[in-house]
């Protein structure tokens, strides 16, 4: 059950597009909203204003945040909503993160930009870290400038892989269907050999290729109808393609949210944000539910290879990481890029 929802808010227009679906979701759970603000910290100001004004400018910072989650917490209060405000100083991926444990925390809504735009706010920044460092699960919302913000929920899209890491998103997805009284669409994607090795046919991966397909339906079927035994009204669809293409086409066409696992089949190489999970919400328009999945200590972390060619196909290519900002050596020249090795992807890209 939902019973606290965090908001992590800046001040920013921008930030404050993560309220009206988080309001939307704390009417459906008759939860409480818990509005929240990191503040630079003494030590955070000290190393640019000088030690001597580090806490008075910490104090300031404090009282502005104040103020400001007060007036948003007076105007929900006036539409009917619990609320509470809390400030702590920090950086902001740590503040939300302690406060998740502190506060008791079921869900956090929050946007991928924040008061900087997209310099700070973004996939690979706070939100990035904030996942990486919590196992609450976290809505996240790209907002647009001049766009209205998500605040219904009529239909769930949710990405599955076959594995039990990406079905630990299914209990949440179904909780959210049930009290948002939405549909719910499965999706799940099989990644043909010419996607991945450039080819347009390789000898004997046709059957595998349909073999592949035959199982992804009848796995899709059987978890709709446990889901359908709940009461919810389910639909299911299997994509030839990449994951993340897959999954965006389902939710531009069917969705109004995509709840995923942060891993799935291949363990955390391979649906971990930076992949699968972060080409989502990258180039997604709508709301991306991310719940945190481990890999089983009384199971092997990895599944063992098989020699088929098109069934050890990995099912995620992944996204190349984006660098907001190069780095600066002594010198004075920019640090080149760091190295990778892992596979650059072949096949067709995300636009």
């Amino acid at each position: 059950m939902i019973k606290r929802i965090m908001v992590p808010l800046d001040g920013s227009l921008l930030a404050e597009q993560a309220l009206p679906l988080a309001c939307t979701l704390a009417s459906a759970f008759e939860a409480e909203l818990l509005l929240t603000s990191a503040v630079h910290s003494s030590d955070q100001y000290g190393h640019y204003a000088g030690e001597e004004n580090a806490g008075d400018l910490e104090e300031a910072g404090r009282l502005a945040s104040e103020q400001y989650l007060s007036a948003r917490e007076q105007q929900l209060a006036a539409e009917g909503f619990r609320v509470r405000i809390r400030t702590a100083p920090g950086r902001p991926p740590i503040v939300i993160s302690s406060l998740c444990d502190l506060e008791g925390v079921d869900l956090v809504v929050m946007t991928t930009h924040g008061r900087s735009g997209v310099s700070r706010w973004t996939m690979g920044s706070v939100a990035d870290k904030v996942l990486r460092t919590t196992d609450t699960p976290l809505i996240l919302i790209h907002p647009t400038a001049h766009g209205t913000p998500p605040s219904s929920i009529n239909r769930v899209v949710v990405a599955l892989d076959g594995s039990e890491l990406a079905e630990a998103a299914l209990p949440l997805a179904q909780r959210m269907a049930k009290s948002l009284n939405a549909k719910v669409h499965l999706v799940r994607a099989v990644v043909p050999s010419s996607l991945v090795f450039g080819a347009e046919y390789l000898p004997g991966t046709l059957p595998i290729l349909e073999d592949m397909e035959t199982e992804a339906k009848e796995y899709l079927t059987t978890t709709a109808a446990k889901l359908r035994s709940k009461g919810l009204t389910v639909s299911a669809v299997v994509r030839t393609g990449i994951p993340a293409e897959a999954i965006l086409a389902e939710a531009t066409e069917a969705g109004d949210m995509v709840v995923m696992s942060t891993h799935g089949r291949s363990g955390v190489d391979r649906w971990f944000l930076g992949s699968v999970a972060d080409a989502v919400v990258r180039h997604g328009d709508i709301p991306v539910l991310v719940v945190r999945s481990w890999v089983p200590l009384d199971k092997p972390q990895y599944e063992e290879a098989t020699p088929l060619i098109v069934a050890s196909i990995p099912p995620v290519i992944p996204v190349p990481a984006i660098h907001e900002h190069e780095e600066v050596v002594a010198a004075g020249k920019p640090r080149p890029a760091a190295r990778t090795s892992r596979p650059e992807a072949r096949g067709r890209q995300l636009r």
